[in-house]
């Protein structure tokens, strides 16, 4: 058992001990249950703060410009937030196989250059860096209230300052009063934090897995285009005879086409049967190869399919009432705090679109590089069994992989270029 979960384990370790402790992907047999409580917990954080933001805009809708449109992108957000942790901790048998596979492509398949171990690198920034802007942006935005009522002057009648609660929300009752104010601060604390650190460790799982695919297509990359001959190697400068005379003797050679045709390339080739056995068993190992990459990034597209969609949705709805609310701040003496909350959130979430669109121009890139390692190879001088399997694999990787998210967008640098130019035409 402990085998089988390390074989299936994410290259960062503490990313498998959260995501086993809160429930959202626990290796076979399943989920136990203290995975189910406090996946349970998660679910209700969101759901939480869901009911919350939607009710404070159904049921009590602004007034003002500002306000509908910080409410409407604070509902956006938790819409998107929601389904993607949904569909992760539902995906729990795709992700097992998809990891199950990388294992196999691990254990079968050598990694010469190190990309593997470069991605593992990329991956634990990249943790580090969401978990860093995730914290500051939720720090923000549960202090900010209470800066607020510091900072806020003093009514003219006596009365005391609104504290406003960092999420706006709806209740049958009066948030004002003391031990009722604190004890909505502190649930929605609880909830924001939680929903900020399982964003986290969503988000982390979603690139590690597209980095290991992209490190996947670099290392048949490298395999297809090595062969079996050994590799090319430099001669020292001390040498290598660079002088006049021997420039000159070289003109005494014979051309090319005055040396007599070689019996080796009128049907034969000079490589031994050994070789061509060797050329041909590696080939076939690299069509291997290829056909477990085209599973995992089948796999790779469904889960990020039904974890991102909803997601990337509703943040391109959310661009547009980031720029009427900072448009309305800078034409009028507008609510800074809740402009600085939408630019802090807009901002970590277009880094984040930006991540999965830049990771899945890798893949496409490493694909595309595909046909051109093969034909690269040592097969000319192999035999009719290899030059048919390099056509099976040209053929093969002729069209480029690509990770197509819910039918509509296509994680791409162009997709990411196209929402930039959405945002500047609003």
């Amino acid at each position: 058992m402990g085998k089988d979960e390390d074989e299936l384990a994410w290259p960062l370790s503490s990313v498998l001990g959260e995501l086993r402790l809160l429930g959202l992907w626990v290796p076979p047999p399943g989920r136990r249950l203290r995975h189910r409580l406090l996946l349970a917990f998660a679910m209700v954080s969101h759901i939480a703060l869901l009911f919350m933001v939607n009710g404070s805009f159904i049921v009590n809708t602004p007034t003002d410009l500002p306000q509908i449109s910080f409410v409407a992108y604070n509902c956006l957000t938790d819409i998107g937030l929601t389904s993607k942790m949904f569909s992760f901790s539902l995906d729990g048998t795709r992700v097992t196989e998809l990891l199950r596979q990388l294992a196999v492509s691990r254990q079968r398949f050598a990694d010469r250059a190190g990309h593997r171990a470069r991605n593992h690198a990329t991956a634990v920034k990249m943790h580090r860096f969401l978990q860093v802007t995730y914290r500051v942006n939720s720090a923000y935005w549960f202090v900010a209230p209470i800066i607020r009522i510091i900072t806020a002057p003093r009514s003219e009648d006596g009365l005391p300052v609104r504290r406003d609660l960092p999420i706006p929300m709806w209740v049958p009752f009066d948030t004002q009063p003391s031990p009722v104010y604190e004890i909505l601060y502190c649930l929605q604390f609880a909830f924001g934090w939680a929903v900020s650190e399982t964003t986290v460790l969503v988000d982390v799982s979603l690139i590690a897995l597209m980095l290991q695919v992209s490190a996947e297509l670099a290392v048949l990359n490298d395999n297809l285009a090595a062969g079996t001959g050994p590799p090319l190697q430099l001669l020292p400068a001390s040498e290598c005879d660079t002088s006049d005379s021997k420039l000159q003797s070289t003109k005494k050679l014979p051309s090319l086409l005055e040396l007599p045709y070689p019996d080796s390339l009128q049907g034969r080739t000079p490589h031994t049967d050994n070789s061509e056995d060797e050329t041909y068993q590696q080939l076939l190992i690299n069509v291997q190869h290829h056909h477990i990459i085209i599973g995992c990034v089948g796999l790779l597209q469904k889960v990020l399919s039904r974890a991102t969609s909803v997601l990337l949705i509703c943040n391109t709805i959310s661009i547009c009432f980031q720029v009427i609310a900072t448009a309305v701040l800078l034409q009028e003496d507008g609510e800074v705090m809740q402009t600085l909350k939408m630019l802090m959130g807009s901002t970590l979430y277009a880094y984040q679109v930006a991540l999965f669109c830049l990771l899945g121009q890798r893949i496409i890139n490493q694909s595309e590089q595909l046909p051109r390692s093969v034909f690269s190879g040592d097969w000319p001088e192999a035999d009719v069994r290899s030059w048919r399997m390099v056509l099976l694999l040209s053929l093969g990787s002729s069209r480029a992989l690509k990770l197509k998210i819910g039918g509509l967008y296509v994680l791409s640098r162009e997709t990411l270029l196209q929402r930039d130019q959405q945002r500047y035409k609003i």
